[in-house]
């Protein structure tokens, strides 16, 4: 049972109300994951993982503002957080700022040089709850750092047999036919990824913090520069 205003009571720790938001979010409830994540993050407001899987349920629903404070909650407690920079630059992408969710992606590709991990597991979060354009961003990230990676090639064949390969890009498609794809299949031949435009709508603008700054944007993912964002809820300070 709840408190007056709704919220999980903070009875149990910190990490049993994590594990029962990630259990309420795989079983369909966003709702319910949402009220015992924030319940952790309320015991433990450094418990780095439930904040980041706060955001990302919040941004699964379509709350980017709330995602936007969840992650950079967790760019509080670590500045070494790939998967808070990732889903922050979803967010504020969502709002319409790409410019501060180009610097938000650069530095996940910083933190991320030699390890694809990180993209491949937001890409099969987003991609479950029916986000694939940003899914396939993460795994075209994740083949940028590393061609070969075996998650992210596993995330594209699935792209591929969920929506046609919609999504997917052409020069990445070569051999990633799915299991079982007709010889004479030639759907892929004009397949090409292109942004597409998110209408959402989000009640509100956050205010990010994030200085604005000319930066090149490459293909795919491959972003150049090193700039850290200045967001305001990432700068409280590192492991």
């Amino acid at each position: 049972m709840g408190e007056p205003d709704g919220r999980v009571p903070l009875s149990g720790s910190a990490e049993a109300r994590y594990k029962e938001g990630i259990d309420l979010d795989a079983s369909g409830d966003p709702a319910g994951a949402i009220a015992a994540l924030e319940a952790a993050t309320r015991i433990d407001p450094g418990h780095v993982d439930a904040w980041v899987r706060l955001g990302l349920v919040h941004l699964q629903v379509g709350e980017a503002n709330a995602a936007i404070v969840a992650f950079g909650s967790a760019l509080k407690v670590r500045r070494e957080n790939p998967e808070a920079y990732i889903g922050m630059g979803f967010a504020l992408a969502r709002q319409g700022d790409e410019e501060s969710a180009e610097r938000c992606f650069k530095n996940a590709f910083m933190q991320t040089v030699f390890d694809a991990v990180p993209w491949v597991e937001t890409g099969r979060y987003l991609f479950k709850h029916g986000y694939e354009v940003e899914a396939n961003f993460c795994f075209q990230s994740a083949l940028n750092i590393d061609p070969d990676d075996p998650d992210a090639l596993d995330g594209l064949r699935g792209m591929l047999r969920e929506t046609g390969a919609r999504f997917v890009a052409r020069d990445v498609v070569g051999d990633l036919e799915p299991p079982g794809a007709g010889e004479d299949d030639d759907d892929d031949d004009d397949v090409d990824y292109e942004d597409e435009d998110d209408d959402e709508d989000d009640d509100g603008d956050e205010d990010t913090g994030l200085d604005d700054e000319d930066d090149d944007e490459g293909e795919d993912g491959d972003f150049d520069g090193d700039e850290d964002p200045g967001n305001d809820g990432g700068r409280g300070g590192g492991e």
